[in-house]
């Protein structure tokens, strides 16, 4: 075996150092049982080195081989809503780089087509759709849709990256995207909630109570269930504690975990849930349920809110309130959760208390959700 070098430990495979009893070092390769002299000066050696040893060149990767890899090693690990999204995307990009054998010949040209290509797909899909006398798919022009999936692009290419498949930069850093037109000033006064509210049914007034009152996303507030109703104490401000029920809250998209307790309004709620649930036939663990008792759905409740909303928004416009109609078509149910975010810091004074309701790690986030919604609340000169 010989003896453990102790230096030139460095030297890439294949590169030798020998000290001659002079004191000069040089450099040799050593490939196919032959020896060959590089020189005594260690950078020239390393230029000559990189000339004449064979490295072995990485194997051709295509989009389809890249993007089957991601989706067998990443998207597991990804929440249930995100994996859906992606492969929505995921099917749109494989549609136009499938042919595409070796992913280093993806230019930021090639993703300027796409992007046209995917507008132009998307207008044509709706222009057959109004022929046909269908509703709409999507509202707007689809150009956050194709900004989503240029997102996406960026991230399979970083784990190309990673895994060794590609060492070129994202063709996608200098594709400029399109403007987007957030919704961090919207606020949903409480006229357009009350107007969508009295235009749904049960269950979907139970989800917007819920989903307002714990200022939870639409995922973790289908997830409540009565199996997840705790009893804990809470320390009240004299010292004392006293015995409240809560319901914990580990939140889908961040892993963050809350505990709602269950008093005041949201208190009511729930135990007017409860014993509604008893006279269905049907018995769900789920607080969200239909009139039959069955779990509320995603699609269920997705189907349920905008009907109530188009109602609503027809009612509105009938009575001449165009501008009541505009915000009420306007309306999320996303946006519920900024709203009890905003409620909460201009009731108590406290973003603080905000940060708590919607779960945030940071008290910047929570100001970044909800500083832009109303604008501070400002007493006159005189």
């Amino acid at each position: 075996m010989g003896r453990r070098r102790t230096v030139h430990l460095n030297l890439p495979e294949g590169m030798r150092a020998r000290t001659w009893s002079s004191g000069k070092t040089y450099y040799y390769l050593e490939a196919g049982g032959k020896t060959v002299a590089l020189g005594p000066v260690y950078i020239d050696a390393l230029r000559k080195y990189c000339d004449l040893a064979r490295v072995p060149e990485r194997p051709l990767c295509g989009w389809s081989d890249l993007a089957s890899r991601y989706q067998v090693k990443c998207l597991p690990l990804k929440a249930p809503k995100t994996q859906a999204d992606e492969l929505s995307r995921l099917k749109r990009l494989n549609q136009f780089f499938a042919e595409v054998t070796d992913i280093d010949q993806i230019e930021a040209r090639h993703l300027r087509m796409y992007q046209s290509w995917r507008l132009d797909t998307m207008a044509e899909q709706e222009a057959g759709r109004r022929r046909a006398w269908l509703p709409a798919t999507r509202k707007g022009d689809g150009k956050v849709a194709v900004n989503r999936e240029i997102t996406l692009f960026s991230t399979i290419w970083k784990f190309a990256r990673q895994s060794d498949y590609t060492q070129a930069p994202c063709p996608a850093e200098t594709v400029q995207r399109f403007r987007e037109r957030g919704r961090k000033d919207v606020y949903t006064e409480d006229e357009v909630l009350e107007a969508v509210y009295r235009a749904g049914d049960q269950a979907l007034r139970d989800a917007l109570d819920l989903a307002y009152l714990t200022g939870q996303r639409r995922a973790d507030v289908l997830a409540m269930t009565e199996a997840m109703i705790r009893p804990a104490r809470q320390r009240l401000p004299d010292g004392g504690t006293a015995d409240v029920r809560t319901i914990p809250v580990r939140q889908e998209k961040t892993g963050n975990k809350v505990r709602m307790i269950l008093d005041g309004a949201l208190g009511e709620l729930v135990t007017r849930i409860q014993a509604d649930k008893r006279a269905h036939k049907v018995i769900s663990l789920a607080l969200l349920v239909t009139e039959s008792g069955e779990r509320l759905t995603l699609q269920m409740l997705r189907g349920r809110f905008e009907k109530a909303r188009r109602i609503a928004a027809e009612a509105a416009e009938a009575s001449g309130a165009r501008d009541l109609a505009a915000d009420i078509r306007n309306f999320q149910f996303r946006d519920l959760r900024a709203k009890a975010g905003s409620d909460k810091a201009e009731e108590t004074g406290s973003m603080i208390e905000a940060q708590k309701l919607l779960g945030h790690s940071a008290a910047s986030t929570t100001e970044i959700y909800v500083r832009h919604r109303r604008g501070a609340l400002v007493r006159p000169t005189k």
